[in-house]
């Protein structure tokens, strides 16, 4: 039998218990929910990087077709002038600063995330430098018309895309904290 101070004790200390789980349960439904947030702020990022990547693709391709249709600049001086472009760096992957040798070597050097653009860029870059200078503007125009289809495509569907993210790694978190507690 306990006395009536006893009993209180251990009232309280199972109280502290209590609340000390709950305490660890709110702290960890916070890093998750943090967590989901940090996710979609990383899947919006990407979707907005890729909307990037196409449009600087289309520029390079823009940036060739001038280069070749205004000025009739060698091939060798294009390539010099597109490897120290800061706008063509986000998608060149070299790890020098040298300029790359032949435009074979540009599309290996490429970096691009969507398939689409990079299937389209890269063909282009390969077959470039081998016909007329009529056939050369033919094949930017080409190049550049798929692109921007697709660049298109990915900048009309970006909003939803984001809205999708966010919802999704939001609900994911969410229903985590719910299994959690």
């Amino acid at each position: 039998s306990l006395t009536e101070g006893e009993s209180i004790a251990i009232l309280l200390r199972h109280g502290r218990r209590q609340m000390l789980s709950w305490v660890f349960r709110v702290i960890g439904s916070l890093i998750i929910f943090c967590g989901g947030v940090l996710a979609a702020n990383y899947f919006n990022g990407k979707a907005s990087r890729i909307l990037a990547e196409a449009e600087s693709c289309a520029k390079l391709v823009r940036y060739v077709r001038e280069q070749v249709d205004s000025y009739a600049m060698p091939l060798s001086e294009i390539l010099a002038r597109i490897s120290t472009e800061e706008v063509f760096k986000k998608i060149l992957h070299k790890e020098d600063e040298d300029s790359v040798k032949n435009f074979k070597e540009l599309a290996e050097n490429i970096k691009i995330t969507d398939f689409e653009v990079r299937k389209s860029i890269i063909k282009f870059l390969k077959d470039f430098g081998r016909a007329s200078r009529e056939e050369e503007i033919k094949e930017c125009d080409d190049c550049l018309r798929c692109i921007s289809a697709r660049r298109n495509i990915l900048a009309e569907n970006l909003p939803k895309q984001k809205k999708i993210n966010t919802v999704l790694c939001i609900a994911a978190s969410l229903a985590l904290i719910i299994l959690m507690l």
